[in-house]
């Protein structure tokens, strides 16, 4: 990992006017190599903090610091120049040479986002604003250039239905999206343009599917589907279009979910999985093979994020 890239960044300001909130201390570039970057949750005092390793698990490295809590969402933009994560009501964004923080005020309060391919915009679900039920959310877009802004439209006015997990795919063209809106018990994989339209279906029940993921080249995505049965997560790969699913992992019987993130060559991905009893990061080739534990650690590691390194 390269030294050279550290960058002291003294927020002064920032934790002058908010006591307790994030200051950039070193910066691990992920366009320069890649880099899988996770969070992992201490032990003693379940603060969680950014940390960045190499592919094959070595070289474990603090990204920036934290004095509190990070959420569960963590990502790298396409360009692997900056790395974006949720904290109470606001986006960070974390580069080599600032941390700046997107206010959102209630009743928005961003989940689940995801960058355009440009680095422009941020795609996220909210719960609905006008009504008071957890099955009410709406996919946003929201400008990532932009400190502060109060309230973004919905992309979709639907009324009392569960649109989450965004992801632009790379072209910019499409989201992909998860939902219930076809109303049969079941939480499905949908695509729809950047404007909300043309919604288009892409699987089908019995298990619920959540969290789809682009490849880097659009032609597949990924996405995890609970069992009914158990309960359990498990990590599928399709086609762009939700033909020839694929099942990627087996029996892992994981109750919590595995975040995946795909390789730059689009042959492996890294996800959590808390199968061996405690929540660790883990590679995996798309058809199932190659399984490896990158990290061993006795708190949690979870939501990975995997950069795209140079030439890519």
């Amino acid at each position: 990992m390269k030294k050279a890239l550290l960058a002291l960044v003294i927020l002064s300001w920032l934790l002058a006017c908010t006591g307790d909130e994030p200051q950039a201390v070193v910066w691990h570039s992920g366009a320069d190599e890649e880099l899988i970057a996770f969070l992992r949750r201490d032990l003693e005092n379940f603060v969680s903090r950014i940390y960045v390793m190499r592919p094959d698990g070595s070289d474990v490295q603090m990204q920036g610091t934290r004095a509190g809590d990070v959420d569960r969402n963590l990502r790298w933009s396409r360009d692997g120049e900056r790395l974006a994560y949720l904290w109470d009501t606001k986006i960070y964004i974390l580069s080599e040479t600032e941390l700046v923080r997107k206010r959102f005020d209630p009743p928005v309060v961003p989940e689940g986002f995801t960058w355009s391919p440009d680095g422009n915009y941020f795609a996220f679900h909210s719960q609905h604003e006008y009504y008071d039920n957890w099955h009410a959310f709406r996919i946003y877009i929201s400008p990532a250039n932009t400190l502060s802004i109060s309230r973004t439209l919905p992309l979709v006015d639907t009324i009392n239905l569960w649109d989450v997990d965004p992801d632009w795919s790379p072209d910019g063209t499409k989201i992909a999206f998860s939902s219930d809106r076809a109303r049969d018990s079941g939480r499905d994989i949908y695509l729809m343009n950047p404007d909300g339209s043309e919604v288009e279906r892409l699987t089908y029940r019995p298990n619920d599917k959540f969290r789809p993921i682009w490849s880097p080249d659009g032609k597949k995505i990924v996405f995890e589907s609970r069992s009914a049965e158990n309960r359990s997560w498990n990590i599928y790969v399709m086609n762009a279009d939700g033909t020839g699913i694929v099942q990627v992992t087996h029996n892992l019987e994981s109750e919590e979910c595995h975040c995946p993130s795909w390789s730059p060559d689009g042959t492996k991905l890294a996800f959590a999985s808390s199968h061996e009893g405690n929540s660790e990061i883990y590679t995996i080739n798309i058809d199932g093979t190659g399984l490896k534990r990158l990290t061993n650690y006795p708190g949690r590691d979870y939501a990975p994020s995997w950069s795209p390194g140079k030439g890519h």
